[in-house]
C-alpha cells in the first residue's frame, strides 16, 4: 500500500486525461500561497515535473518539516563542539528573533524574498551584529540541511542584506577612565573591573580569575577561566577560544590594590567573597556607576574596548594588542580596531621620506 503523503504536501489528480498537481502553503506574512500547474500526460510524468519544480525551487523530499522543527533539531545535534556562550546566543537569537517570524513556515516554502523581508524588518530594531549572526544561523542551519537531504539548494544563498552602519564602540576619555578607576577602586567589583579596565579581559574572564591565577612576583595575571549565563545556569567554562588561554602583565596600580589584600584572604576568586554570581550583576553596577558619575552610554564590554584604544594609539603593535586581548589572530582585532590608529598612513609616509633622504640614490638595489 502507498504510504500517505504528510498533511500539506500537495495532490495530483487527473483531469480530462492529464495529471495536475496543486499544493496551498503560507508566506511569511500567513496568507495563503497556491502552486498549481499541469503535470503530464501520464502519473510518471507527473512525478517527473514534480521532482524538478522541487530541485528548481530548493525544496526536498520531506517538506512537512518547518524551520522551527529543524532549528531545533540542528541546534541540538550540530552545535556540540561549540562554546557554552555560543550555544546560549543561538538559543536567544532563535528563539527572540528567527521563530517568531519565520519558526511556522515549512521547509519547503522556504524563498530568497521571505529572508531578505526578515533581514530588512530586523535591521530596523536591530544592531548590525545581531542581524549579521542571524543570518549566520541561518545560513549554517540550511546548509546543514543540505546536506541531510531536507532542502536541495540553500534558499538564503543570493540573499542581499541590508546596508547597516555597525555598531561604534563607546571610547571612555582620559577624564572618564580617571573617574571611573577612582569610582571602581570603592567597588565590591574592584578587581574585575581593573582587569577589564587595565588588562583588557572580557566580563566573564575577569569574573573567573582566582588567586592561584595570579603570581604578585611576575606582575601577571593568567586566564584560564570565564563565568558564563548558561540559559539560567552561571557556571565556570573554559576561555572562549585557545588564543583566550594566555597569561598577561599587570600594571602598577592594580599590583598595588592586589597586595593590600592580607595573605591570608587571598584565595578563591578575586571579588564578592569569592561567591558566584551572575556576570550580568557586574554590567548593572557599571551602569549605575555610570549614572553617579554622568558617564553616558558605556556598557561593561566598552571598558576593553577602551583598554586596546589606548594601547593602539600609543603605538603598540597589532600582534601584542591582539595577544593581549586573547583574539583568535590578528585579523579579528584589525577589524575591530583599524580605526584607533590614525597616524598609520602618515607613519608610513614618514617611514619612506626618511629611507629616501638617509640612503644613496646611486647605491640602492634594483
Amino acid at each position: 500500500m502507498a504510504s500517505r503523503r504528510p498533511n500539506g504536501d500537495g495532490c495530483f489528480y487527473q483531469k480530462n486525461g492529464r495529471y495536475y498537481y496543486r499544493q496551498s502553503s503560507k508566506d511569511a506574512d500567513g496568507k495563503a500561497v497556491k502552486i498549481h500547474f499541469p503535470a503530464g500526460k501520464t502519473a510518471k510524468d507527473g512525478f517527473s515535473r514534480l521532482e524538478e519544480y522541487r530541485k528548481n525551487n530548493g525544496i526536498g523530499y520531506n517538506s512537512a518539516i518547518t524551520l522551527a522543527n529543524w532549528l531545533d533539531t540542528w541546534l541540538l545535534k550540530y552545535s556540540i563542539g561549540k562554546s557554552e556562550t555560543t550555544k546560549k546566543l543561538y538559543f536567544l537569537m532563535i528563539k527572540n528573533h528567527i521563530k517568531p517570524k519565520l519558526g511556522g513556515i515549512r521547509m519547503a516554502d522556504l524563498k530568497p524574498l521571505i529572508f531578505a523581508g526578515f533581514f530588512s524588518q530586523l535591521s530596523l530594531i536591530r544592531s548590525a551584529r545581531t542581524v549579521n549572526l542571524n543570518r549566520s544561523i541561518l545560513n549554517a542551519a540550511l546548509r546543514q540541511a543540505i546536506e541531510d537531504e531536507i532542502l536541495v539548494k540553500n534558499p538564503l544563498k543570493g540573499v542581499k542584506m541590508p546596508k547597516i552602519e555597525p555598531a561604534k564602540h563607546r571610547i571612555l576619555s582620559k577624564q572618564e577612565f580617571n573617574s571611573l578607576y577612582d569610582r571602581c577602586l570603592e567597588s565590591e567589583y574592584k578587581f574585575p573591573c581593573l582587569l577589564m579596565l587595565f588588562a583588557g579581559v572580557r566580563r566573564g574572564e575577569a569574573l573567573g580569575v582566582d588567586w592561584s591565577s595570579i603570581d604578585l612576583e611576575k606582575r601577571t595575571v593568567t586566564i584560564k577561566q570565564q563565568v558564563i549565563d548558561s540559559v539560567g545556569c552561571v557556571k565556570f567554562c573554559e576561555p572562549k577560544t585557545d588564543k583566550s588561554y594566555r597569561t598577561i602583565e599587570l600594571p602598577e596600580p592594580v599590583i598595588e590594590e592586589l597586595l593590600k589584600v592580607p595573605k591570608n584572604k587571598r584565595k578563591g576568586l578575586l571579588y564578592s567573597g569569592g561567591l558566584l554570581f551572575n556576570p550580568r550583576r557586574l554590567t548593572d553596577h557599571l551602569k549605575r556607576i555610570a549614572r553617579e558619575l554622568n558617564i553616558t552610554g558605556i556598557r561593561s564590554h566598552d571598558l576593553r574596548h577602551t583598554h586596546a584604544s589606548i594601547l593602539l594609539k600609543d603605538k603598540n603593535s597589532l600582534p601584542s594588542v591582539s595577544a593581549r586581548l586573547g583574539h583568535a589572530n590578528t585579523r579579528i582585532t584589525g577589524d575591530i580596531y583599524a580605526h584607533e590608529i590614525p597616524n598609520s598612513q602618515n607613519d608610513a609616509v614618514l617611514t619612506m621620506e626618511n629611507f629616501l633622504k638617509n640612503t644613496d640614490k646611486g647605491t640602492l638595489e634594483k
